[in-house]
């Protein structure tokens, strides 16, 4: 733990490219973005994503994310552990095996949660790793989760032109109500659908997970994208009304602008 712990790194969002978040190769060039952690210091945001999803989107998402934080933070920079910066890529295998020490080693966990992220067995063991050392409580509390397909109508539409093709559209409407945001499909997540490219690492993530309780796992994950979902809807229900009443012309609004001299516009 405590050799780990020393090797710790992060990167700050000012190091941070598109083009990093593009691909998952790695070498010294990208090694040196990250630094060590200072002493005291806990970086922000442990990075839960797939290399195989949407880049544009992730780096949207994290663009819209940092904004939120600085906002929050007065200007400050957050600070990530990303995979690809903070692991010697020349010693990959001693990395991933102190992952339990930096998902723990941040203050909150970002999901960049897109298509590919249920079936890659990493991304899933780094939730694993979470609810193995906290309570669910402190969990849903410690993760956020950037949505990727965080799915309007005209969006679901979009989706299924991607598809079938804008000619075919008309004859598809059952597919625009059917396709789902990422938070509805991690509720029906099931473990035997997420790979690694190595079946030996495979065989000995699964061998943990299911000694622990599958059943068990998948219930939390599915619990974890409805609550994020209701209150992601809850957001959405409270902006509205907020913007439903700034748009009527409530009558005693309308007395009070007359009485103040401000009138209607």
């Amino acid at each position: 733990g405590l050799v780990a712990s020393k090797h710790l790194r992060c990167i700050s969002w000012d190091n941070m490219s598109f083009e990093l978040m593009s691909s998952s190769a790695g070498g010294a060039d990208t090694f040196n973005l990250s630094r060590p952690v200072k002493s005291g210091e806990q970086i922000d945001f442990f990075m839960s994503h797939s290399w195989h999803d949407n880049a544009e989107k992730k780096w949207v998402a994290l663009q819209h994310h940092v904004a939120q934080f600085k906002k929050a933070h007065g200007g400050r920079s957050p600070t990530f552990w990303l995979d690809k910066v903070c692991i010697n890529q020349d010693n990959i295998s001693d990395g991933l095996k102190a992952l339990p020490v930096n998902v723990m080693a941040c203050k909150k966990m970002l999901v960049l949660l897109g298509d590919t992220y249920r079936h890659r067995l990493w991304c899933v063991w780094e939730l694993f790793t979470l609810f193995s050392f906290q309570s669910e409580r402190k969990v849903h509390a410690k993760i956020e989760i950037a949505d990727l397909n965080d799915l309007n109508k005209n969006r679901r539409k979009a989706v299924v032109i991607e598809a079938v093709g804008a000619k075919n559209i008309s004859s598809k409407k059952n597919l625009v109500k059917k396709a789902k945001s990422g938070l509805e499909m991690l509720q029906t997540f099931e473990l035997s659908s997420a790979h690694t490219y190595d079946p030996n690492e495979e065989k000995k993530i699964l061998g943990v997970v299911r000694a622990v309780g599958e059943a068990k796992f998948e219930e939390a994950i599915h619990k974890l994208g409805r609550l994020h979902l209701e209150r992601k809807q809850e957001i959405h229900r409270v902006g509205a009304s907020f913007r439903a009443v700034g748009s009527r012309r409530n009558p005693a609004l309308s007395t009070f602008r007359m009485a103040s001299g401000l009138g209607l516009r």
